[in-house]
């Protein structure tokens, strides 16, 4: 009898695992239909079905959009603080910088979220993309011990830009 219960636990975990994968497929054709405009197609993609929750519409992936630019954002400040102390004076100074550009682009990234205005939206956004510019700037004339971060989030924030929706009410 044990044996026998045991297979119908595994025959319904497998069932509700069946069930999530068909779920995950049809958000991920939902989030797709999003992603065919903008200029980076495959991270978009890639990196939003994760952060979106069960509803697909325009509002719900912009914000995932946010998100994840929001996460690369974070991630930046990790790296590049982990990669200070290593760093010669003037790379290091170099890394403040750019961690202050990074935390503009998370706080752009809190504005966006609060706020209904599609215009306040597009500009704050877009501030944030050109503190990701500016990383690049400091670095013009190094070697940038963060460039890998910094093209994926340069790549989060256009496609957030990309797909702000015509109303956020």
């Amino acid at each position: 009898m044990k044996n026998y219960n045991f297979f119908i636990v595994l025959a319904n975990i497998i069932a509700l695992s069946c069930a999530f994968s068909l779920y995950n497929v049809e958000a991920n054709s939902e989030v797709d239909k999003f992603c065919h405009n903008v200029e980076f197609q495959a991270d978009c993609s890639a990196s939003i079905p994760a952060k979106i929750g069960n509803v697909v519409n325009e509002k719900e992936v912009f914000y995932a959009a946010v998100k994840v630019l929001e996460d690369r954002a974070n991630a930046g400040i990790d790296e590049a603080t982990s990669k200070r102390p290593s760093s010669s004076a003037e790379v290091q100074g170099m890394l403040m910088a750019a961690i202050s550009d990074y935390t503009n682009v998370v706080e752009a990234c809190e504005k966006a979220k609060g706020s209904k205005n599609v215009a306040e939206v597009e500009s704050v956004l877009k501030e944030a993309d050109n503190s990701i510019k500016n990383v690049n700037d400091i670095f013009a004339i190094q070697e940038n011990p963060v460039q890998g971060i910094n093209e994926n989030m340069h790549m989060a924030a256009r496609t957030a830009i990309q797909l702000i929706p015509k109303s956020l009410e």
